[in-house]
């Protein structure tokens, strides 16, 4: 069985045909089940001046605002803009999907929200890349919900500055993007029951980070020669009960992360670790 515990769904006017796709490619690919999120580039993040300004999610102790980092345009919210998105995704998947809901990192929602879900979802996608926070900032709480949560090259994506909030949450986590192999963090990962790294998406990673030898983004792996080389380092690294099959779909081809997931040198039991047997354990009897 493969679980892909990576993908997202844009909430737009196509929902329908965008949530048809993603099952039409899961049973082209072999894929039983997909943990999936929001695309979280809602229209509430785009800048009104410019598509392309990053634009991030912040509070003022009150309200929550996006701010764009270019333009400086600051607009403001009464509540969660994802949460509509969320009921949304919610109220259109079907048993084909795992949803995990997407939260934005900054104090004032944060327990609110997962009170409001934690009954009701199977997990929660912390997307870091929308926040001016680093999750070391957060306030500490205690749940049990499994996060997913994005690794970047950003300073608040950076997995080094999450340790703190990882060590004091009690609940399965998995860090996307193989945790970027991010130094700091190998024997923390590696020694820790509850963490667990996903390989999505692992040709574009390679491609961006590796191929192209861009530097910042933690892949500068000099023994890196090709997608599955990122497999045979996490492996290395963490051990093979550590990691967990994703795409992150439609931003990658699933067909192009099954071809590599095919061309590993593993044995079955190796795989069935990657693609069902580790991701059971965070999800336990809900798959």
């Amino acid at each position: 069985m493969i679980i892909d515990a990576h993908s997202h769904i844009k909430i737009d006017e196509k929902i329908e045909e965008n949530i048809n796709d993603s099952i039409i490619s899961m049973e082209k690919n072999g894929i039983k089940k997909s943990i999936v999120s929001i695309d979280p580039f809602i229209k509430e993040l785009k800048c009104p001046k410019d598509f392309y300004h990053y634009v991030s999610v912040t509070d003022d102790g009150k309200n929550l605002r996006t701010v764009c980092h270019n333009c400086k345009t600051i607009k403001k919210y009464a509540k969660d803009p994802f949460e509509e998105y969320n009921d949304i995704l919610l109220q259109n998947i079907d048993e084909h999907f795992i949803p995990f809901l997407t939260l934005p990192v900054v104090n004032n929602t944060i327990k609110d929200e997962i009170e409001m879900y934690r009954k009701s979802v199977y997990g929660l996608k912390i997307y870091t890349g929308l926040s001016e926070k680093k999750l070391n900032e957060l306030e500490e709480f205690e749940y049990e919900l499994p996060l997913l949560i994005h690794t970047g090259i950003q300073q608040n994506q950076n997995p080094k500055y999450m340790i703190e909030f990882l060590k004091k949450y009690k609940g399965y986590v998995i860090l996307a993007h193989y945790a970027r192999f991010c130094p700091e963090t190998v024997d923390f990962i590696k020694n820790s029951s509850n963490i667990f790294i996903d390989t999505s998406p692992s040709n574009y990673l390679y491609k961006k980070f590796v191929k192209n030898q861009k530097k910042g983004g933690l892949f500068d792996k000099s023994d890196i020669m090709s997608p599955e080389s990122l497999y045979y380092k996490a492996i290395e690294l963490y051990g093979i009960d550590k990691i967990i099959f994703g795409t992150d779909y439609p931003f990658s081809s699933r067909e192009d992360e099954i071809d590599i997931l095919n061309n590993l040198k593993l044995s079955n039991d190796e795989i069935d670790s990657i693609t069902y047997k580790n991701i059971k354990k965070v999800l336990g009897g809900k798959i």
